[in-house]
């Protein structure tokens, strides 16, 4: 069986575009979640600190306090655990690298400008840009294999990165 090598335009469209709309939503969605959590802590928080003064004037009123103490506990830990706000920084500075490569391989500028010494120069560049291009999706998957095969105690990640970039 025997395979055409994949060309420029099937690259940036099959590759490099379907990796920054990854990376793109998977950020959006680890912001939003890291935000959503980190504004229920707070305003939880601040609801048992003034609750706690009126606990024995609102009916159930300890209950309500205790409840709120837990409702913070869980947040935390689930901030602490699928760590959203350390996947909303890595997807997105990955997503911006990746936009990076792309425009300096667009407008032949940065390493790609040194390729067009070559005979070949939009083989040579392409070429390059792929290598550029795999190397930051590569890295990405060891970071995120090394962080995930941490122990949880330890505050490794145990939500996958990109497990297809």
């Amino acid at each position: 069986m025997s395979t055409t090598p994949m060309g420029p335009q099937e690259y940036l469209q099959e590759r490099v575009e379907q990796q920054l709309a990854w990376y793109g939503k998977k950020s959006a969605g680890n912001k939003s979640r890291y935000q959503l959590l980190r504004l229920l802590q707070i305003s939880l928080g601040i609801l048992v600190s003034a609750g706690g003064v009126y606990a024995e004037a609102i009916p159930h009123g300890a209950w309500l306090i205790s409840g709120f103490g837990v409702l913070i506990s869980l947040s935390a830990a689930w901030e602490t655990v699928f760590d959203h706000q350390n996947n909303w920084i890595r997807y997105r500075r990955i997503k911006e690298e990746l936009k990076r490569e792309k425009i300096l391989y667009a407008t032949a500028s940065g390493p790609y400008r040194r390729q067009a010494a070559q005979t070949d120069a939009a083989e040579a560049a392409f070429t390059l840009f792929v290598e550029r291009v795999e190397g930051l999706l590569g890295e990405e998957v060891e970071q995120w294999s090394s962080s995930a095969s941490q122990p949880a105690a330890t505050g490794g990640a145990s939500t996958p990165s990109n497990p297809d970039p």
